[in-house]
């Protein structure tokens, strides 16, 4: 559904008193389901990130040298998605 469209059937609804203009924001606000629940990279960026984390509070010195290699990590990682593509 576009930005500022409602489908005909919620427009009727609301004219025969069967829904809310309150209860349609709600629901158009709502979260997909999908989106509620972590997907598989999340959970493996959410453990890269708090193992990161770790190194670093150990080794605080290190920081920036562990910064540059995660950006030389990320740098590699887009080059071989764009050459995939």
């Amino acid at each position: 559904m576009a930005e500022g469209q409602l489908l005909p059937e919620i427009v009727e609804d609301i004219r025969n008193g069967n829904e809310t203009i309150h209860g349609v924001a709600k629901s158009l606000r709502a979260k997909p389901a999908h989106k509620s629940k972590s997907s598989g990279w999340q959970t493996i960026v959410r453990g890269f990130a708090a193992a990161v984390r770790r190194l670093i509070k150990r080794d605080p010195q290190r920081r920036s040298e562990i910064a540059a290699e995660l950006r030389r990590l990320a740098d590699e990682f887009e080059l071989e998605e764009k050459a995939a593509a």
